[in-house]
């Protein structure tokens, strides 16, 4: 198109813009424009929206994308399955439920304990995650009423390296519970055993649920032969996801492959309980050279059947954790 024609076009639609004024009023005239302006608005605000809407799902592909490359999202949670498995005892999970958002990942869990033979909801776990930071940590557990009017404030075991006894009157309270009652019992032992062993001098009504594992560390709160935060190993769990928990592999092979995963993790599972150091390659380390031997363990079964552990010789402690009428 020649460049006269062009300008010819432009003259007029020029002259037809115009002429709508024309002997218009002036009122009438800025009641035109007002129209126009905001038609032109309307018209920026939906091409706006029409971007952003196509913004959004590339935004949430690249978010998937994102956590999908190595497997990021399940890695993250595996991870903080087996810190959940490895450092508190008699604790499965029953309940995930995992979202992706923008670069984000929510994640809920909902935790249980075994007591008798009946799995009781006793604690809710949760986190945000904004690409590889965690934002927000909440837990939440809560106990069932124990018979006795004690404070229960977790599992306590000590370490055959530590001397001296604990102040606890786990055999009192066992021998005090009447037999239709059902509990969960954290014993400590003389000295390290291998699984087998441990599982051969237990009395065949005390469940075990859980073992303390000798990780070369004694853990101790300062003062006390009582261990901070130990570590070991569930003996099954519920849970439908691939943890290396899940599977029929062997629990002291599974422990093993939990640490190393924990290893390769340090600085978010730190992240996930607010402890500054947990020594996991030392650990590790110490696993490898020595192998799994276990100094305590988490049982749960009928008062009655617990009690027998009394009389077990290489039973150093006992500390009775919760209580419930019977089985559900």
């Amino acid at each position: 198109m020649k460049e006269d024609d062009r300008k010819s076009i432009y003259e007029k639609k020029i002259e037809q813009a115009t002429s709508q004024f024309e002997g218009m009023p002036v009122k009438k005239q800025k009641k035109l424009i007002k129209k126009e302006r905001l038609r032109a608005n309307v018209t920026n605000v939906v091409s706006s929206l029409s971007v952003l809407l196509l913004i959004l799902p590339l935004m949430t592909l690249g978010s998937y994308i994102y956590y999908g490359i190595s497997d990021r999202a399940n890695n993250y949670i595996e991870v903080t399955l087996n810190a959940i498995y490895l450092t508190k005892p008699n604790t499965d999970i029953f309940k995930i439920e995992s979202q992706i958002g923008m670069f984000t990942i929510d994640l809920d869990l909902e935790m249980s304990k075994r007591i008798g033979q009946t799995d009781y909801h006793n604690g809710d776990y949760s986190y945000a995650m904004s690409f590889n930071e965690l934002t927000d940590v909440k837990e939440r557990s809560f106990a069932m009423q124990p018979l006795v009017n004690r404070q229960i404030s977790g599992p306590t075991f000590i370490h055959p390296y530590k001397g001296g006894m604990i102040d606890s009157p786990g055999a009192e309270i066992l021998l005090s519970l009447p037999d239709s009652y059902v509990a969960e019992a954290h014993i400590s032992f003389d000295k390290v055993y291998s699984v087998d062993e441990a599982s051969n001098f237990l009395p065949n009504g005390a469940d075990p649920v859980w073992f303390a594992v000798d990780t070369g560390r004694d853990d101790s709160i300062e003062g006390t032969n009582v261990v901070k935060r130990p570590f070991g190993f569930p003996v099954s769990t519920m849970n439908y996801w691939s943890t290396v928990f899940s599977s029929e592999n062997n629990r002291s092979d599974a422990f093993l492959q939990a640490l190393n995963s924990l290893s390769e993790h340090q600085d978010f599972m730190e992240s996930l309980f607010s402890t500054n150091k947990l020594f996991i390659d030392e650990r590790l380390h110490y696993i490898e050279e020595n192998g799994v031997s276990v100094y305590g363990v988490t049982v749960t079964g009928s008062v009655e059947d617990l009690r027998e552990l009394i009389d077990v010789e290489q039973v150093r402690n006992i500390e009775v954790g919760e209580t419930h009428y019977g089985d559900q």
